[in-house]
């Protein structure tokens, strides 16, 4: 190849050059052309295994979990079945005991065989909580109420269909056997402290059961409920609880993933109260049952949301056997929310938005102390699973 006129002007010196030039330069995109949908296709059929094993492993899991992996010493090896190409083959199983958790480790192929055996982390519970627990209270739309209180942005019905009382079922049955913890019981450090005079200064009168207040009082607003060791997650109120105080902001913190209120009375909630962080759950069951009938009494079952015109914030999950009462100012629920009584409101204005669970939020994983579907109790589900590594 030469130049000529100093210009930048090229030709080259012999038509073989060229056509060798113009041959490699096609070769070299044929080979590009041809090895993109190549690496992709691999990627794809990577990508395809994976997934498959995700399917073979979560069934493997379950099969194994029905079969009593807990009551056999936590391992148990069994074939991989009909979803995967070899059916035959063997696959282990070993239940990991984890803190706020409960996990299996499935390994497809056994070992001493050939070949890869890619493992998997399932974490399962087990029963299946109503669906009635899920559900949001309010409307579809914005609706006045009286002269000046306003329902705004809503998903779910208002109440339950008539005849129907799905609360009751929530809420009722026998308390002492789900409560890791009850208030105020002889030995146990008190983890809420009595306060008579709440009631005296917010409702203007005494109440005819005993009064726990849970919230900040001091400069911290974080209120720790961890407990150590004994991982308790599910705490029985004999009386009412007072959530929180006007004009402050109380996060509730746990070293468990859920905390479970079982509140005998009522339920009053003041200021703003949420969990201190995104993956703890907070649960008030309000109302407990008493004596033979499922009849609320004035004194228990009622969910009253900030006194006054102050208003409240609430991030939380409430079961209530009687009334939800927003007593004026701003009212802002967040969270699953099912009353078997009726949405009454008291005070002069205010405004409620409750904002119901997200769809991905469904179904609600069952936590220690709620209410499970009747005969589901020793149902096992898969609530996750993933691929953690080959060896």
């Amino acid at each position: 190849m030469t130049q000529r006129g100093g210009k930048g002007f090229f030709r080259f010196s012999s038509l073989p050059t060229m056509l060798v030039l113009v041959s490699g330069a096609y070769l070299a995109l044929v080979l590009l052309l041809v090895a993109i949908p190549v690496s992709w296709s691999a990627e794809l059929a990577k990508t395809q295994r994976r997934v498959h094993g995700t399917y073979i492993a979560e069934d493997v899991a379950l099969r194994a979990l029905e079969k009593g992996l807990l009551r056999r010493g936590g391992t148990m090896t069994l074939p991989q079945g009909p979803l995967s190409p070899f059916p035959d083959q063997s696959a282990e199983v070993l239940w990991l005991p984890r803190r706020n958790r409960s996990s299996v480790l499935c390994i497809l192929g056994a070992q001493g065989q050939e070949g890869r055996r890619d493992q998997y982390l399932a974490d399962f519970v087990r029963g299946s909580l109503p669906r009635a627990f899920s559900w949001a209270l309010g409307e579809g739309k914005p609706s006045k109420k009286g002269e000046q209180v306003f329902i705004r942005g809503i998903r779910g019905a208002l109440h339950a269909s008539p005849g129907s009382d799905p609360v009751a079922t929530l809420v009722g049955g026998s308390w002492e056997g789900r409560a890791d913890l009850l208030v105020g019981e002889v030995g146990v450090r008190p983890l809420l402290q009595p306060c008579p005079d709440l009631p005296i200064r917010f409702l203007g009168t005494s109440t005819d059961q005993e009064d726990y207040f849970l919230g900040s009082t001091g400069e911290r607003r974080e209120v720790c409920l961890g407990l150590g060791e004994s991982q308790a997650s599910v705490i029985r109120i004999p009386g009412n609880l007072w959530l929180g105080l006007p004009g402050r902001e109380t996060r509730i913190s746990a070293t468990t993933d859920s905390l479970v209120f079982l509140v005998d009375g009522n339920l009053y909630v003041q200021g703003r109260v949420r969990p201190s962080r995104r993956g703890l759950k907070l649960y008030f069951l309000v109302g407990r049952p008493g004596g033979a009938g499922t009849e609320v009494s004035e004194g228990r079952g009622r969910a009253w949301l900030g006194l006054g015109d102050r208003g409240c914030f609430l991030e939380a999950t409430v079961v209530a056997r009687g009334d939800l009462i927003p007593t004026g100012g701003r009212v802002e629920l967040r969270g699953a929310f099912l009353a078997g009584g009726h949405m009454e409101f008291q005070g002069r204005k205010g405004l409620l938005t409750i904002q119901g669970p997200r769809p991905e939020d469904l179904p609600l994983r069952p936590r220690r102390g709620l209410p499970l579907v009747p005969g589901s109790e020793d149902q096992f589900w898969i609530l996750s699973i993933r691929r953690i590594g080959e060896d």
